[in-house]
């Protein structure tokens, strides 16, 4: 049950950035159009929420759904211990290093033995840090 009981939203990706979005990795606000998003690229980048979809380079432009809040699958950068807090690494993967003032948005609700592991994170309505 890759995903239960989440509240997502529908956006679009950002056909300018060129890259990709991948399933279970964070994404962020994008582009100039309202509502664009992309996979995060940078440990600061605001997040928005995890895509539940993924959607190849040829295909940007078109819409996803997002996770915002609720049980969702992510995509580890590294190991992470069951019950740590989450935030982002630099692309887009599931981190439990926190630096100081980044944006924590969930609890890891099972291990990752390592990077590029799925594991579920319970998605928080987090605040945003550092205004």
């Amino acid at each position: 049950m890759p995903f239960e009981s989440v509240t997502s939203i529908t956006l679009l990706s950002d056909a300018a950035d060129g890259g990709e979005i991948r399933q279970g990795r964070f994404v962020t606000v994008t582009g100039a159009a309202a509502g664009t998003v992309s996979e995060v690229d940078a440990t600061g980048d605001v997040i928005v929420g995890v895509a539940l979809e993924s959607v190849a380079a040829a295909d940007m432009g078109n819409t996803l759904s997002v996770a915002v809040v609720g049980k969702v699958e992510c995509e580890a950068g590294d190991a992470i211990t069951a019950g740590a807090l989450i935030a982002t690494d630099a692309d887009g993967q599931a981190s439990d290093t926190v630096a100081t003032g980044a944006e924590v948005v969930g609890i890891a609700m099972e291990a990752a033995g390592a990077a590029g592991e799925f594991f579920t994170v319970l998605l928080r309505s987090a605040p945003v840090i550092g205004l």
